[in-house]
């Protein structure tokens, strides 16, 4: 337990300039949010877990196997990996729980994330452009 807390506080030591750029507390806490929801998850036994080390080799195969297309809408740009089940809730990063997904989609399926909706936000203006 001792080695993840360490690996927790490493996390946030490389990460501290993307949480530095929030300036208002609401997008701290959201930015914080995310990456304790999306990079590091608690599992059933509350131990606590994260994505792993192969993670970007996984996300590429799992975005040639859905034909870098968005399995939603078909878009071909702005694509993410999306766990069906999320980690926080007992999801694994099993390719049967992932999908591919442009970010406009991920934001529909996660609401209540400010950043995804920001983001999702600016590629539907650029498309109306």
């Amino acid at each position: 337990m001792k080695s993840e807390i360490l690996n927790i506080k490493k996390y946030f030591k490389r990460n501290i300039s993307q949480i530095a750029r929030w300036t208002d507390p609401d997008g701290v806490w959201e930015h914080l949010k995310y990456i304790t929801d999306h990079h590091i998850g608690i599992d059933r036994n509350g131990l606590w877990k994260r994505y792993p080390d192969n993670w970007q080799i996984l996300r590429n195969q799992i975005l040639k196997r859905d034909g870098f297309k968005c399995r939603i809408c078909g878009r071909t740009h702005h694509l993410q990996v999306h766990h069906i089940i999320p980690l926080s809730r007992g999801g694994s990063n099993d390719p049967s729980n992932l999908i591919t997904l442009c970010v406009v989609c991920h934001a529909a399926q996660h609401p209540g994330n400010a950043r995804l909706r920001a983001i999702a936000e600016r590629v539907l203006q650029e498309e109306q452009q």
